[in-house]
């Protein structure tokens, strides 16, 4: 599976050292520190940085860039990691199924159709093609899909006025 605006592949733009994966963990964390600025710099010799990246780096190298205060976090696991590469291709997954239903939906409208309801929606549609692909096929469906959404299983609870 490739990127097709730079034609790399997915794991060269979110596997450790490419930009997406850097600008994942910009966003996650806040703070990308030297050593992973050297990583992606040496990783991506003889591309153009992009413009957030290249801000980035000069207000890190001109002191600007400080690291919050408290206690630092754990360094990311390869589990935390693979994670963060699964969210991405789902909510890719996500947007084209949207899309799809959308477009299949106006054709049929087009026509003067009414189509039945689907039997999937967009997003369980995503989360079986994530797993038909053995992407984290060791969760089941609603574990996956609560990882993904970011639901820590919290269940729904009912207000102490609603008991029956």
């Amino acid at each position: 599976m490739t990127d097709n605006s730079t034609g790399r592949s997915l794991y060269e733009a979110y596997g450790e050292g490419g930009f997406e994966w850097a600008k994942v963990t910009l966003d996650e964390e806040g703070y990308l520190g030297p050593e992973i600025l050297a990583l992606v710099v040496e990783t991506n010799s003889g591309r153009p940085l992009p413009d957030w990246f290249r801000d980035y780096l000069g207000r890190h190298l001109r002191g600007q860039v400080k690291m919050k205060p408290g206690p630092r976090r754990k360094p990311s696991s390869d589990v935390a990691l693979e994670m963060l590469f699964v969210r991405t291709l789902y909510r890719q997954a996500l947007r084209v199924f949207q899309y799809l239903i959308t477009r299949q939906r106006r054709a049929a409208r087009r026509r003067g159709e009414t189509l039945p309801r689907a039997e999937l929606a967009a997003h369980e549609m995503a989360l079986d093609w994530l797993q038909k692909r053995g992407i984290s096929a060791d969760l089941d469906r609603r574990s996956l899909h609560n990882r993904l959404t970011g639901k820590k299983g919290e269940g729904r609870s009912r207000s102490p006025s609603s008991k029956p």
